[in-house]
């Protein structure tokens, strides 16, 4: 307890400093240029300083695993580069899993068996000012000590981003949660260090002051308090549940009306929902741009948003890592984005590419020593498309030609701008419910879908089961994803109030290997 007030005390003392003192467009640039100029500089200290000096570090077995020490890494990238020196470590066996870097599975090689937790990956080198939940990947409670210097940097990659669409000086809103997640916090903190502060803040949840969450709620009004002191340079959040979308969409029309159509930072599914709600009820709020993320940006969900008359932007994150990539401003492909090659690396994982997509599994490596993680080859899960050739935006101009796109996660179940694990959905489905209410493994599947733009996930459930009630079926799904975490909780309440969580009785869809697979994913035309 007494270490949580230290960090509340360390926020308290620097956030007068960070509010009051906006990042110029040279300033921004500067330090842009610099994290590239200095990046493979910026690896080998952290790797010295947080990985081969500190013997806690779960990478340090990897690496003598593999015989490399810190003078042959030094060696190995001055003579390679940085990423022709991460694959070669990646293909000798330096590398962490998703359930590793999360702490659910020992790091096991042949002749390795080492225990981990989630915390053992944590930046040794970072002081932090305050905590925020990573919103829920993890399968169990995990906080993130975030650095304002972090959010400094975070904010100079925004400034390229909104300079480079020609969005700096629209006004701005964002629907994200409050804390403790950790979303919504960032972006009006980034917002007010460019001096362009976000205008409102809807968030799908509202503030709590219960036993799990007070702490989080203690952090959020520390920081209103110094907004307010500060010219209001944080919005208040007002709560705007995920079904009831008109505020979001009155603010853009308004904004549309006074002139300067707005920028709305959400999820994808929230910005089909102002779209839509926009256009049943004759709202104009053309010209408008939807910010988007969270969700993949699929075909369907794009024409939505497009007929309403609105554009979207988007970009890279999680939470772990804050801001990975910033969206293209000359894109070929709907989430293409720019790596932010200063705060992290990405290699294709040897072996992952499809020959049919050219899609691969990525391994990240962060860079910067404010990142709460520290990350070196770390299989998040994600796939991608690594781009090639030149796009000539103004983001690739300023130094960072490394584009991906087709960014999914089959490791995660995502739904409504939120996140559960497939270890999350593997329990839910053969222990929890099969324990609950009968049958057993294969019954019981969930299933991720988007009809026409709309995401919700169908909860399909064997008639062998025999007679249930729906709504008590819910209720144990939401109890057990909501059971983790505060984080975990949130997510699981937004998706009870959005109603994207559904009983449908017929059987699981078999694959095309006779299986039942716990987690599937469909997309409808």
């Amino acid at each position: 307890m007494w270490a949580e007030f230290q960090k509340l005390a360390r926020f308290h003392r620097g956030l007068p400093g960070f509010l009051t003192t906006p990042i110029a467009a040279a300033e921004a640039d500067r330090m842009l240029e610099e994290s590239l100029r200095n990046r493979e500089r910026q690896f080998l200290s952290l790797v010295r300083c947080a990985i081969y000096e500190n013997p806690r570090s779960p990478y340090l077995p990897l690496l003598l695993r593999a015989g490399a020490r810190l003078g042959d890494v030094e060696e190995l990238v001055r003579l390679k580069g940085l990423e022709p020196a991460l694959e070669h470590l990646a293909r000798e066996g330096v590398q962490v899993s998703l359930d590793e870097f999360k702490g659910r599975t020992p790091i096991r090689r042949p002749g390795l068996d080492h225990p981990v937790r989630a915390a053992d990956f944590d930046n040794p080198l970072l002081a932090g000012e305050f905590e925020v939940m990573t919103g829920g990947s993890s399968g169990r409670r995990e906080r993130l000590t975030i650095d304002l210097d972090l959010l400094v940097f975070e904010a100079a990659a925004r400034h390229l981003f909104l300079r480079s669409h020609d969005l700096l000086h629209r006004p701005m809103a964002i629907w994200r949660a409050v804390p403790p997640g950790s979303s919504g916090i960032k972006h009006v903190l980034r917002a007010a260090k460019l001096g362009r502060p976000a205008e409102r803040w809807f968030s799908p949840k509202p503030v709590s002051w219960d036993r799990l969450q007070w702490k989080s709620s203690v952090f959020l009004h520390l920081a209103l308090w110094h907004g307010r002191r500060n010219g209001g340079v944080l919005p208040g959040p007002e709560f705007v549940p995920p079904d009831r979308p008109a505020p979001g969409a009155e603010w853009l029309a308004a904004s549309k009306r006074a002139g300067t159509p707005g920028v709305l930072s959400c999820p994808v599914s929230a910005a089909v929902r102002i779209a839509e709600h926009a256009a049943e009820h004759g709202l104009d709020i053309g010209g408008s741009v939807m910010w988007v993320g969270g969700e993949p940006l699929s075909a369907a969900r794009e024409r939505i948003i497009h007929a309403a008359g609105c554009a979207t932007v988007n970009g890279w994150s999680l939470s772990e890592t804050g801001t990975l990539a910033i969206g293209c401003a000359s894109r070929s492909e709907r989430d293409e984005v720019h790596l932010l090659q200063g705060k992290v690396a990405v290699v294709a994982k040897p072996g992952s590419a499809s020959p049919e997509s050219g899609a691969a599994r990525l391994l990240l490596t962060t860079l910067l020593t404010a990142t709460p993680k520290v990350l070196l080859n770390v299989d998040s899960g994600d796939h991608a498309v690594l781009a090639a050739g030149s796009c000539g935006c103004p983001i690739e101009r300023a130094g960072f030609p490394q584009r991906l796109h087709t960014i999914r996660n089959a490791d995660k179940l995502t739904a409504g701008g939120m996140h559960f694990t497939a270890a999350d959905a593997l329990r839910l489905v053969e222990e929890v419910l099969p324990a609950r209410f009968g049958g057993k493994p294969g019954h019981y599947q969930l299933v991720e879908e988007e009809d026409n733009g709309k995401s919700r996930v169908a909860l399909v459930v064997s008639p062998q089961v025999g007679p249930l009630d729906s709504g008590s079926v819910l209720k144990a799904s939401f109890e057990y994803l909501g059971s983790h975490s505060p984080g975990h909780r949130m997510m699981s309440e937004h998706w009870a109030r959005a109603g994207i969580l559904e009983v449908r009785r017929e059987e699981p869809h078999l694959s095309a290997a006779g299986k039942v697979q716990p987690l599937r994913v469909r997309v409808r035309p």
